[in-house]
Formats: C-alpha cells, sequence, structure tokens
C-alpha cells in the first residue's frame, strides 16, 4: 500500500472508530444508575481526553513501523 493510501486509511479509521465509539460510550456511562454525577463527569472527561491521545502514538507507531519496512 502507498504511503498516503496507509496514512488516509489509518486516519480515518481513527476518526470514524471514535466518533461512533465515544458517543456509544458516554450515554452508557450517562445511563449507569450507580456512578455519582463526579464520576460521571470524570470518566466521560477521561473517555474523550484519552482516545485521541492513544490515536496519536498508535498513529506515529504505524509509521515508524512502516518507514522500516
Amino acid at each position: 500500500m502507498s504511503n498516503w493510501k496507509f496514512n488516509l486509511f489509518i486516519k480515518w479509521f481513527f476518526i470514524l472508530s471514535f466518533a461512533i465509539g465515544i458517543p456509544i460510550v458516554i450515554i452508557d456511562t450517562w445511563k449507569d444508575a450507580t456512578l455519582s454525577y463526579d464520576e460521571k463527569i470524570i470518566f466521560s472527561l477521561f473517555v474523550i481526553l484519552v482516545p485521541p491521545f492513544m490515536a496519536f502514538l498508535v498513529y506515529k507507531i504505524f509509521l515508524i513501523i512502516q518507514k522500516y519496512t
């Protein structure tokens, strides 16, 4: 796979997976009656802020792998 196709695939894979997954997790969290209001807010912020950082790390790892193969 050429470099631009690989980059495009990885970027859209992460964008779509987060666009679908994050709202589902947040809605499910807010439906949970056992969590307090503060826990729901903290967990929601965690779910929103952590995945883009992880996606960036995975993307960089893929670029490094692609560079040396």
